[in-house]
């Protein structure tokens, strides 16, 4: 009889991947993480420090913290974040993702998360706080796109962008603007469109983790 080990993370598409968790992603000391695929990885800057709870994570002060890395050109993408935000107001943007020349982000805002593209769209949940989310970002070309809250389409729109090849940044836009105060588990890139099916699999292999 075969042993039951549950599901396991979607491994197709990823092209950029850190995790907290994972002494091959980060050791638990250093300003460098390394990407768990071909060995991309990227630099903490300005001291976002290292938590052993939860089996590791990342923690950025919402001051000046940030992680710098480098993204490819792209049309169709799924990011997922798995994300504990402190204490947000209504009052400013908090960034979780910007790129090249800022084409695209992925934000917070007015309690919400915000996909932008050269409009915002955001989620029908509000954002939750001191807790652990699992947030997924899809675009489909220039037609369509997704949040994901914990497994579960919060909401789509008719809307899409294209991600440029060259620098990004987590938890900050420009390095110095729209920090984020946040305890970051782990952040996966795909180039290509998750399905729903993909989404809540990745979302059931790794929530025990946070629970």
């Amino acid at each position: 009889m075969g042993i039951d080990i549950g599901p396991i993370e979607i491994t197709d598409g990823i092209i950029f991947q850190i995790d907290a968790a994972n002494s091959r992603s980060y050791a638990g000391t250093g300003l460098t993480a390394f990407g768990l695929i071909s060995g991309l990885g990227g630099t903490l800057v300005n001291g976002p420090t290292y938590s052993s709870n939860n089996q590791g994570y990342f923690v950025f002060d919402g001051t000046n913290d940030y992680f710098q890395f480098t993204l490819p050109a792209l049309t169709n993408w799924s990011f997922s974040f798995w994300i504990y935000n402190h204490t947000l107001t209504n009052l400013d943007e908090k960034q979780l993702l910007s790129t090249y020349t800022d084409p695209t982000g992925l934000s917070m805002i007015n309690f919400k998360y915000n996909i932008w593209n050269g409009l915002s769209n955001l989620s029908n949940a509000s954002i939750a706080q001191s807790t652990w989310n699992n947030i997924v970002f899809i675009n489909n070309g220039f037609s369509n796109s997704a949040i994901y809250i914990d497994g579960i389409l919060d909401k789509s729109f008719n809307t899409g962008n294209q991600i440029y090849s060259g620098p990004a940044q987590l938890m900050a836009i420009n390095g110095t603007q729209r920090n984020t105060q946040a305890n970051l588990g782990s952040f996966i890139a795909y180039n290509r469109v998750l399905s729903a099916t993909e989404v809540l699999q990745n979302y059931n292999a790794t929530k025990g983790r946070y629970r």
